[in-house]
Parts: C-alpha cells; sequence; structure tokens
C-alpha cells in the first residue's frame, strides 16, 4: 500500500510538468537543458530576462484542476515546509513517502481553493461546466481570487521542486536547473515588458463564438513568446490592479467575475 500511496503522489505532483511533455498535448514551451542553457525556461516559462521567466499564457482550467486535486489529497502548508528541506537531486520514493504519510485530510483548504457553481461565463455557462468540460480544458481560468492565484503559485513552486529532484540523479544533472527559484504572480511592471517584447497577438472570434478563447488554439510545444490579447482577460499582478484590457472592457475586481485571471512568473536566484 505504501508503494501504490508513494507512486500515486508523485505521478499527481510531476503530471504538471510532465504535462508539457505528453506527445498528443504538448502545448507548452519547454526547451531542453543544456549545461551550457542553465535554467533556459523553468516549465512553462519563456525568458523575460536575467531572472525572470514568464509563463507563455495564462494558468487554463486544465492547470487548477490538478492544483485542486494535489490539494484535496495531500499537498498542505506543512508539506510545503516539508519540501524546504529535501535532497535537491536523486529523491527516492522512499524519501519521498515520509514527506506525506501522517499528514491529515485537507478538505478545508481544497474546498477554499474551488470555484463557486454558482457562477456563469459569458452568462450562459456554469462555472463549473466551464472549469471541468475537456472542451474549456485550455480556457483561461476565470471567476478565480487573487489570493487562490497566489496560493496556486506556491503550490506549483513545489510541485516544479519535487519534480527536479525527483528526476535527477545527481549533482551533474541537477545543475542544468536553477536552485533556488519561485513562482508568484508578475508585477505590473514586469507584465509591461513582457507586452513591450512580445507585442500583442491577433485572435478572429466569429459572432457566434463565445468571447472567452484559449489563448493556445494548437497543440504545440514550443512557442518564440509570450502570448498577450487586448480582448482576453485581465490578469492579477502583486502590486495593482489587474493587468490589461479584457473581453467585457471592466476594470472592476469587486467580486469573482470571467474577465480576470492569471500567469505566473518564475524568479530565479541562483
Amino acid at each position: 500500500m505504501k508503494i501504490k500511496k508513494v507512486v500515486t503522489l508523485i505521478v499527481v505532483f510531476s503530471s504538471l510538468v510532465n504535462f508539457c511533455n505528453s506527445q498528443s498535448r504538448e502545448i507548452f514551451y519547454y526547451p531542453k537543458q543544456t549545461k551550457s542553457n542553465k535554467s533556459t525556461s523553468p516549465p512553462f516559462t519563456i525568458k523575460l530576462n536575467d531572472s525572470i521567466f514568464i509563463d507563455v499564457a495564462p494558468v487554463d482550467n486544465f492547470m487548477y484542476l490538478e492544483f485542486l486535486t494535489n490539494l484535496k489529497f495531500f499537498w498542505t502548508e506543512r508539506i510545503h515546509d516539508s519540501i524546504k528541506k529535501i535532497p535537491d537531486y536523486g529523491l527516492t520514493k522512499d524519501i519521498a513517502y515520509k514527506l506525506f504519510e501522517n499528514i491529515p485530510n485537507n478538505n478545508l483548504l481544497w474546498l477554499n481553493q474551488k470555484i463557486p457553481n454558482n457562477l456563469m461565463v459569458d452568462k450562459t455557462i456554469n462555472s463549473n461546466v466551464y472549469l471541468e468540460h475537456p472542451k474549456y480544458s485550455f480556457h483561461p481560468l476565470v471567476n478565480i481570487s487573487k489570493e487562490q492565484a497566489t496560493l496556486y503559485c506556491k503550490w506549483r513552486t513545489d510541485a516544479v521542486k519535487l519534480f527536479w529532484a525527483i528526476n535527477t540523479e545527481n549533482i551533474e544533472e541537477r545543475n542544468k536547473y536553477p536552485y533556488k527559484f519561485v513562482y508568484r504572480l508578475p508585477t505590473k511592471n514586469e507584465l509591461l515588458t513582457a507586452t513591450q517584447k512580445f507585442g500583442y497577438s491577433n485572435i478572429s472570434i466569429k459572432k457566434d463564438e463565445m468571447p472567452l478563447f484559449p489563448y493556445r488554439t494548437k497543440y504545440r510545444s514550443k512557442y518564440k513568446k509570450a502570448l498577450f490579447y487586448k480582448e482576453g482577460i485581465s490578469e492579477f499582478v502583486l502590486d495593482s490592479l489587474p493587468f490589461g484590457s479584457n473581453w467585457r472592457k471592466k476594470n472592476s475586481i469587486n467580486k469573482l467575475n470571467d474577465y480576470t485571471g492569471f500567469r505566473c512568473v518564475c524568479e530565479v536566484n541562483d
């Protein structure tokens, strides 16, 4: 039973990163690492400057559902503290299991991060349907609070740290990746810099189509730029009101809404 539990935990945590390497759903920009190309891009990101790597696109429904699964079954603040102490490489299943054994159920944290099912998207789609239906897997997550987005970034830091620790056997392999890094919400200036560097993309929406659309329209493994749309969603930032225009042309954030989402940046301090 212990072995099965360990395998389950590792699969769930690492699947966030493995997802970008799947043949049928390969959509994230995750270039290969080389000794001369250390930390070119942490998972799902593209380089903004020497220390900041930004998500190619906002967090989508698929990614957030994985986060909720982790919260429901084992990720807690206690786990977060334990992950800080794990080896940087050569993490075995036996060591990993000790992180998760005797951790009580965390249903309250999970429930607090769920998207309320009494909300609507575009006045026609129930928020649960939008979040969980495969048709909308790669649509940007909405009806989310800034606090929920912040916790997601914290969890994602742990997920990537575990992935690199499990999938590198020695210091030579581990040295291809940053040791000190954290996923967080971007600042307003970082998003301004990103839009200036990568520009805005165009998208054509038919009159009968839902105006809230996926940022990625093709399952490509590499992107040469971060994707921004002027009529997409506004995005949470650390230090100000949400950044950018949105398809509803609104700027209020007094309540959960269907025009504000977020993306992460990974700050590397090696």
